[in-house]
Order: structure tokens, then C-alpha cells, then sequence
């Protein structure tokens, strides 16, 4: 560590509710915040209010932003280049996660496992462009849903 800010990243794609915790916990996460447009999964429990409650039993704040979802997901033709002109047309958006990370042990959170393919990638990569650090989350520790 090179006493810049740091911030964690994690998809939920390859996990169950208790392996996201156990990462979660073992990374001392203080606050998650979810960065999916509209907060919803097709698994309930990544639903935005069981995940809420889920982080609230675990003594973890959970935030919501839905400002930070990708409004492009749908539309392949835009991809995260869409998403880059969004967020770049934004300033306030990595303001408001700056100053949210920048007090709290924070983990930004949607679905994707590989922030690569993905918008969370963007906001991180934004972020560090501002001098904070990103660290990924182990995937060797999420657990297959097989």
C-alpha cells in the first residue's frame, strides 16, 4: 500500500449471499455500495433490500447508486464505450463515489465477476484516474454456483 485511498471491487456473478460476506468480512468492508442501474437480480437474494439487509445483519452499510448503473447494458452497439462518454459527461457521478469511498473501507458491487467487460470497470478505472487504488476481490475465492 502506497497510502492512497483505497477501493475494492466485487461481482456477485459466481457467488452465493454467504460467500460475498466472507469476502466482504475478510477484506474488513465496511460499506458496499451497489452500482446497478435498477438494483435487481434474477437470484432474490441480490435483490436490492435482501442485500441490503443481508450487509445490515452483517454490520456492513449498503448504498445503492443507481445514477452509477449503466444505462447502456442493453444496448450492444453502445457497450462500455457508451458508458465511458456517460460517466466522463459526469464528473459529479466519481465525485459522489470519491467522497463516499474516501471515509469507509468500500467495495463497489453489481454483477459481473470480471470488472473487465464490465461498467464497474469504468467507474474504478475513473476513480484511479482521481488517485485512488483498486483492488479486486481474489475470484479464486468466489465459490461456483455449480
Amino acid at each position: 500500500m502506497d497510502g492512497r485511498t483505497q477501493v475494492w471491487n466485487i461481482g456477485y456473478q459466481r457467488q452465493t449471499i454467504e460467500s460475498l460476506l466472507v469476502q466482504l468480512r475478510g477484506a474488513h468492508i465496511q460499506q458496499l455500495i451497489d452500482v446497478r442501474e435498477s438494483g435487481g437480480s434474477r437470484r432474490s437474494e441480490f435483490c436490492r433490500r435482501p442485500l441490503a439487509n443481508s450487509m445490515k445483519t452483517a454490520g456492513i452499510r449498503y448504498l445503492h447508486r443507481p445514477d452509477a448503473g449503466n444505462p447502456f447494458r442493453q444496448d450492444p452497439t453502445a457497450g462500455l464505450d457508451g458508458y465511458r462518454a456517460h460517466v466522463d459527461a459526469r464528473p459529479q457521478l466519481i465525485d459522489a463515489l470519491a467522497a463516499l469511498v474516501r471515509n469507509h473501507r468500500t467495495a463497489l458491487l453489481c454483477m459481473c465477476a470480471n470488472r473487465a467487460g464490465c461498467h464497474r470497470g469504468v467507474l474504478l478505472e475513473a476513480l484511479e484516474g482521481r488517485g485512488f487504488e483498486t483492488i479486486d476481490l481474489p475470484a479464486e475465492r468466489q465459490l461456483s454456483l455449480l
